[in-house]
């Protein structure tokens, strides 16, 4: 009460509470707490946040010895009421869209789609070309359907994005959170071309320090060609430089040919976009389609879909499609826990602990990558397992591995490491492995090159060493106490983040055998 009724400046309260702690992780019991001489201190004090409301703000100090942390719930801030409340941001003399309500969020999806007139002065490019979208408070959409922002590439968001938080209260995330996002379409017939996420199309060079939470659905009565499914966006149309950015919430999607989902984005149209410590979170990422052939596919990872264009590169490097996060897809899909298909560029120091489960025909499922054209695969590591079932060993090269379902002609895979169980059907049983499914080069009398494939390693729970056909994939090598990598003697191992070439693993890879 002495918060909220202090009507002249922000004052602290606080306040001291002694009893007991019990706290259980059912997915991580190592988590758990249990304490019966626990003190903490809650903090009380007032802020205004607007003009004539004040609110009382309160955070929990924890004192007891041993205990580090305990969950935050973050203000979310006010949900919105909806399309009847728009309203237009301020732009800065830097060409800065500040964004600190829905309304101005729901506004520029109306500017971009349909050229809603703005005041701003000068004039400006109904694509925003040049400026920076700015989320400068936590967003909550309040579930309301959205509009995705762009529809192509003539209406589309061609600035930054940047959420960012420059001060952070203590314990909590140094970006600013869209929550409250609710992308639910019933396609009753099916559509040649459909974008989809919190931006459907974008031109942005940079999309820095987003977090996105909310569920997607999409589809119920039809299969949709040309799908591109993304948490945050859906297709990256030019080079475009993904950094911190983070999604969390289930993803339901029913596709045809040719669709494209992720958890940030579905699908990059030209080179070299990257993705530079993304997370998602999917606790249900459920992908069906139609498709029965030996020649049609949908693509799906944790973090991307694939490139939508042949031979265009893409590189990642530290992200994560992290624990708790589970896949389970019907049909024909190149599915990878970071990206479901690659045709150049790398994928370095990136982590998969998401479950994966495929029924369907022909499917290419790997941890990392589905199938991989062309490109580096280098430091990456899972511990999900992989479950495939009904798999058929008819053309286009199935497989699935703990690493790569499918390495096709790809430059080098090394320095990976797999402790997920994989489990195939018998039909595919041959095209299976601890860390490649099935190594296949297409040029005719081309050899196999098995120096591509070097210094990995996994626990064998489906089988002690990679086979295609009976030849060994390269240099891999079952863990065992004695046979764990050292950073400092392993080619292509090292204490590092992927930036350099000797110094390429993942920091979280464990200091020993069994942790």
């Amino acid at each position: 009460n002495q918060a909220l009724n202090n009507p002249d400046q922000e004052e602290k309260w606080t306040i001291d509470v002694y009893g007991s702690l019990h706290y259980d992780d059912l997915q991580d019991p190592s988590n758990s707490v249990h304490d019966d001489n626990f003190h903490f201190t809650r903090e009380v004090y007032s802020r205004v946040i607007k003009p004539g409301e004040r609110h009382a703000i309160v955070h929990v100090v924890l004192t007891t010895p041993g205990v580090t942390e305990v969950p935050i719930d973050e203000a979310k801030g006010d949900p919105w009421v909806g399309w009847t409340d728009l309203e237009e941001p301020n732009i800065t003399a830097q060409r800065e869209i500040e964004i600190t309500k829905p309304s101005h969020l729901g506004w520029l999806s109306r500017a971009v789609n349909e050229n809603l007139p703005s005041s701003f002065t000068p004039p400006t490019d109904p694509t925003f070309e040049g400026h920076t979208l700015k989320i400068k408070n936590n967003i909550n959409l309040g579930n309301v359907v959205w509009e995705p922002i762009g529809i192509d590439q003539n209406k589309c968001f061609a600035g930054n994005i940047d959420a960012e938080n420059p001060t952070p209260e203590e314990g909590y995330p140094d970006s600013f959170l869209i929550s409250g996002f609710n992308l639910t379409y019933t396609l009753e017939k099916p559509v040649s071309q459909q974008w989809v996420g919190l931006f459907a199309y974008v031109k942005s060079p940079k999309i820095t320090n987003l977090r996105v939470e909310g569920n997607i659905s999409i589809g119920t009565n039809s299969y949709s060609d040309n799908l591109q499914v993304g948490g945050i966006v859906g297709h990256v149309h030019s080079k475009t430089s993904f950094e911190n950015c983070h999604w969390k919430g289930d993803i339901t999607v029913l596709a045809g040919t040719s669709s494209f989902i992720g958890g940030i984005s579905g699908a990059s149209g030209t080179n070299n976009s990257e993705y530079i410590e993304c997370s998602s979170e999917i606790k249900n990422f459920v992908l069906r389609n139609s498709l029965t052939n030996n020649s049609a596919y949908g693509y799906a990872g944790g973090i991307t879909g694939a490139t939508s264009s042949s031979f265009v590169s893409i590189n990642l490097k530290g992200c994560e499609f992290k624990k708790g996060s589970k896949i389970t897809a019907n049909g024909s899909w190149r599915l990878g826990g970071i990206i479901g298909y690659m045709n150049g560029g790398s994928v370095k120091a990136c982590k998969n602990a998401a479950d994966i489960m495929v029924s369907g025909i022909n499917d290419q499922v790997g941890g990392i990558v589905g199938h991989v054209l062309d490109g580096s695969i280098i430091a990456c590591y899972n511990t999900g397992s992989i479950t495939v079932d009904n798999g058929s060993t008819g053309a286009n090269y199935p497989g699935v591995g703990g690493i790569v379902g499918a390495f096709q002609t790809g430059r080098i895979l090394r320095a990976c490491f797999s402790t997920g169980r994989i489990d195939p059907s018998r039909e595919i049983e041959r095209n299976a492995g601890n860390i490649v499914g099935n190594y296949t080069l297409t040029l005719a009398g081309t050899n196999y090159d098995f120096s591509k494939i070097k210094n990995n390693y996994h626990i064998g729970p489906f089988r002690a060493a990679d086979t295609n056909e009976g030849l060994d994939i390269g240099d891999i090598e079952e863990f065992s106490p004695v046979n764990w990598p050292d950073p400092d003697v392993q080619d292509g191992w090292g204490t590092g983040d992927g930036s350099d070439d000797n110094k390429l693993w993942h920091p979280y890879f464990p200091d020993s055998y069994g942790t």
